[in-house]
């Protein structure tokens, strides 16, 4: 606790001093530079607070169109409304995760380019899928063009754990896999909602309370569903993080007790740690059903940084910064979903 104490206090002086040794100009420059990224995000809250506005003022138009598009049976208008609160449904992803819009544009580059193959069988068949939807909807058989729907978001939900099994530089690219996994999972738990939704407004002898009824029973049980999935995420994201402080102390704590006469104690505590961090890292990350889910890691990534920390602690503990490198930065991107109160 001291020594942390201690260099804080020095960097806090050399802070002052090197502020104290700038020349005008170098002070003059700061300033602008923090006035430049303070009126940055001023800028960025106000394109959200505006987004904001336009995501809630078009869902007051397309959520209601679309129960009287689907009451009256009209194909074309229930198409408009679908693909409308699909757009609606990505606006609000963007216009949340805007502040940090040049970053997400970077991962998603590194993302393509290490699943260009991914990208596109997606690509694809989205475009397959908006096809059959058009056509069946041209066609007035709105059953049909639900049915395309569900069965798109079912295959979307299943093929996930064997889409991503393994994937070029999984640790660099963590972030962004979690972003994604908990997006498309969540887009594909509305696509279902979406399908049924068809399914009801096809039945045009359905009277309007039950109709009101399936259909806010429907909204509400998505509601829950995507809850569930983004809690989830955040309880597992916290616990790995919390999980990897604790295998770094009592790393720690070994190689700073080399020598005394604890260090089988402490060599077992350590190998408890990789263990339980071990588990973690085998759970799914946005659903508990082993057949849906994704692991947060490849499983040939998260044996051999297992297989590594056991080798180096059951070894020499001076071999030990090597495998933990990996902790740090599962670390860092586990750390921006950190919730205590998940």
């Amino acid at each position: 606790m001291a020594d942390k104490e201690v260099k804080k206090h020095d960097q806090e002086h050399q802070s002052r001093t090197s502020e104290e040794s700038d020349t005008p100009n170098d002070k003059a420059q700061r300033n602008e530079s923090n006035e430049g990224r303070s009126w940055f995000r001023i800028i960025l809250w106000l394109c959200q607070l505006i987004g904001m506005a336009v995501v809630i003022f078009s869902a007051t138009k397309f959520v209601p169109t679309f129960y009287s598009a689907s009451q009256e049976g009209d194909a074309s208008s229930v198409l408009v409304t679908y693909f409308g609160i699909f757009a609606l449904f990505v606006a609000t992803f963007t216009v949340a995760s805007i502040t940090e819009l040049r970053d997400l544009v970077k991962q998603t580059s590194l993302w393509l380019k290490a699943r260009a193959k991914t990208a596109t069988y997606s690509t694809l068949s989205g475009i397959g899928v908006a096809v059959a939807v058009w056509f069946f909807m041209s066609r007035h058989d709105v059953a049909l063009a639900g049915l395309v729907v569900i069965v798109a978001a079912a295959v979307r939900l299943i093929a996930a754990r064997s889409m991503f099994r393994k994937w070029e530089k999984p640790l660099e690219q963590l972030r962004l896999h979690v972003v994604t996994e908990v997006f498309f999972h969540c887009f594909a738990l509305w696509g279902l909602t979406a399908g049924l939704l068809l399914q009801v407004a096809a039945i045009k002898s359905l009277e309007t309370a039950p109709r009101i009824t399936i259909t806010a029973t429907l909204s509400l049980a998505l509601l829950v569903a995507v809850n569930k999935t983004t809690a989830r995420t955040r309880k597992l994201c916290t616990a790995i993080d919390g999980q990897i402080s604790d295998v770094l102390r009592a790393v720690d704590a070994l190689r700073a007790e080399r020598d005394s006469g604890n260090m089988i104690e402490l060599r077992r505590e350590a190998l408890e740690s990789v263990d339980a961090l071990d588990r973690m890292l085998r759970t799914q990350l946005n659903t508990g059903y082993k057949l849906l889910g994704t692991n947060i890691l490849p499983k040939s990534t998260q044996r051999d940084l297992i297989r590594k920390l056991r080798t180096s602690l059951a070894g020499d503990p001076g071999e030990l910064p090597k495998a933990l490198e990996p902790l740090s930065v599962i670390q860092n991107a586990c750390g921006r979903w950190t919730d205590a109160m998940a």
